[in-house]
């Protein structure tokens, strides 16, 4: 195909592209200046906003946040995997406002097909063939899990996959013939890759493994010498964010519920029902019909003839790196929940980046078998193969992509609902900072109460208040053990708590308000009158005051003032010549003026508290780094 008739093709490609933005935001919320609340997406702005202000304040990507989990290292261990979007906020922010943030999601939309087309021409493909890969991409990301990650607010992750395939591509390149600008280019875009997810290693390491040993033969030691640079140089640009994540990996949680309720595949027989019955057993999708996998089926038989046509063109390399890479991928995908390592990491993902990179021999397998059969026939055969290729694409994907888009089943919010308005409001002129407020939060198994999506992310920053929940529920680190979710209380179910263990550890925590939605819940509450006093319902939630002296100190007492980074004590009186004080304890801390400061175990917290030996009338407690 000659350039000048694929140009408009490709135009054709940018501008579906650009309609399907409209499938994820009303056109009035395209350029509105609010960011994306849905699910998972309020709680990445939450991060953007606690990331902004570590960057602008410390130049660090992570800091200590009393607001949530009476006080957790924020933005360094949970929030791995979107640094890049947290960047590209920071940078953007200042000139855009919220619509930075929303800017991320339109640039992933009108880019990821031409990912494919332009990693397809890397891999020395036609440009017939670089068009259908961009084809097949805007057709897997619809029909199957990408456009539910998206809608789910798991944008990093496929982005990454999309721009994976064209990293991929540029290293066969740099391989084929190894310059400075390609290298240098590599070097940037290859740090980027893991700044977009932690997970990019995982999917690129076999075939770039493969690409590179069947090249190492012809590399210079000063080549070899610069691709083992070029890691340190992808290490060293990440190292703002890797050393926290190695600095607080034991306060990590590895805990079932964190993980085992989506994304996992427990049928040793899934395959079979993916790519033959084309009916996942796995429901992920919005309505059941569109619960199908005819675009997984139709990628990974074309795949195959692609391969096979490389094997016979004895192109080995592009050959074993697919074959290897794909078989990678998917072992993991569908026997990845049968391992112990691999469920945390919720291995049904993984069925993206391996369509993703079936794609490329998919495409290539399509184009020659539509050569072969068609080569030398008239105008009206090639007319007809068109009309039929039309059809067996039309009658199962046709239909799919008529619903979601005439339905709006992914459109994204970018307004905050009333009833969560109006309970900020209702903290802002009952509550106060002098003890925190114990939220019961709720994940899509208790059908998000929290108006479909993670609002409570955003609570500090509609009122200043601490909190006793996590930025999401089940976050999975040691701290939320001082969290409340769907009945679950410190780890233990609320109804087993008597009310002498429900005011020792509401004196710990300093507990003065509750907020709760579940019915069970609210009936527990309601048995304690005389300590626990129903204040007001809105909407589903009711606000509950502790009847206790609100005071952050487990020993001693004194005043506490809380920020970001910083604990700013006074009128201290020490116990025994000691305070300790309910935030939790973090290895970084120091004290100003300088005085021994320790972790003190209290209430069974795994984190533990902060001591304070032999205090002045006032100090302030700082994150040290």
């Amino acid at each position: 195909m000659s350039r000048t008739r694929a140009i408009p093709i490709l135009l054709l490609i940018i501008i579906t592209s650009a309609v399907s933005v409209t499938l994820f935001l009303k056109p009035a919320d395209i350029l509105s200046p609010s960011p994306i609340y849905t699910d998972d997406y309020v709680l990445h702005y939450s991060q953007c906003l606690t990331s902004r202000y570590f960057l602008s304040s410390s130049g660090r990507c992570w800091g200590y946040d009393p607001y949530f989990l009476a006080g957790y290292p924020s933005g360094a261990l949970a929030n791995a995997d979107n640094k890049a979007w947290e960047l590209f906020f920071f940078v953007l922010s200042p000139l855009l406002g919220p619509f930075a943030f929303k800017l991320y999601l339109i640039l992933f939309l009108l880019l990821y097909p031409l990912f494919l087309y332009a990693a397809a021409r890397n891999f020395n493909l036609a440009r017939g063939p670089s068009l259908i890969a961009s084809v097949l991409g805007i057709l897997f990301f619809h029909l199957s899990l990408p456009v539910e990650f998206v809608s789910w607010g798991m944008l990093s992750y496929v982005f990454m996959v999309y721009f994976s395939i064209y990293l991929l591509s540029l290293f066969y390149k740099l391989f084929e013939s190894f310059t400075v600008t390609r290298y240098l280019i590599l070097c940037v875009l290859t740090a980027l890759s893991l700044l977009m997810h932690i997970l990019t290693p995982v999917h690129l390491f076999i075939p770039l493994a493969v690409l590179y040993a069947g090249n190492a033969a012809r590399l210079s030691l000063k080549q070899h010498a610069a691709m083992a640079g070029m890691a340190l140089f992808v290490l060293a640009v990440n190292s703002y964010w890797l050393l926290p994540v190695l600095q607080f990996f034991n306060d990590k949680t590895v805990r079932p519920e964190n993980y085992e309720f989506t994304l996992q595949i427990k049928n040793l027989f899934e395959p079979l029902r993916v790519y033959v019955f084309q009916q996942p057993s796995v429901m992920h999708r919005k309505l059941p019909e569109l619960n199908r996998t005819f675009i997984d089926t139709f990628v990974l038989g074309l795949s195959l003839y692609g391969l096979y046509s490389w094997w016979k063109e004895k192109r080995f390399n592009l050959f074993l790196a697919f074959a290897a890479g794909g078989l990678f991928l998917f072992i993991i995908a569908y026997y990845g929940s049968h391992t112990n390592f691999f469920p945390p990491l919720q291995p049904q993902r993984f069925t993206i980046p391996l369509n993703i990179l079936l794609i490329i021999p998919a495409c290539a397998g399509l184009y020659l078998l539509a050569r072969t059969l068609l080569q030398g026939k008239p105008a009206a055969a090639k007319l007809c193969a068109a009309c039929l290729l039309l059809i067996v694409l039309v009658a199962p994907a046709g239909k799919i992509l008529y619903t979601i888009y005439t339905c709006k089943l992914y459109r994204l919010s970018c307004a905050v609902p009333a009833p969560f308005v109006r309970l900020t409001a209702y903290f802002k002129d009952h509550t106060s900072r002098a003890g925190r407020i114990l939220i019961e939060d709720s994940e899509f198994d208790t059908l998000h109460q929290f108006f479909g999506s993670h609002y409570t992310a955003l609570l500090p920053e509609y009122v200043q208040r601490e909190y006793l929940c996590g930025p999401r529920p089940m976050y999975p680190i040691l701290h939320s053990y001082a969290s409340f979710t769907a009945g679950t209380l410190f780890e233990k179910k609320i109804e087993t708590f008597s009310l002498q263990e429900l005011q020792r550890y509401f004196d710990g925590y300093n507990v003065r308000w509750i907020v709760a939605w579940r019915t069970d819940s609210k009936q527990f509450f309601d048995r304690f009158p005389g300590y626990i006093v129903r204040l007001s319902d809105i909407d589903n939630f009711t606000v509950y005051e502790v009847k206790r002296t609100a005071t952050f100190f487990l020993k001693g007492s004194g005043t506490v003032r809380a920020d970001y980074n910083r604990l700013e004590l006074t009128d201290i009186v020490p116990e025994q010549g000691e305070i300790i004080i309910s935030y939790h304890w973090m290895k970084f801390f120091k004290t100003i003026p300088q005085v021994r400061i320790e972790r003190a175990d209290a209430l069974g917290d795994p984190v533990g508290f902060i001591k304070i030996l032999n205090p002045p009338p006032s100090l302030v407690v700082v994150n040290g780094y």
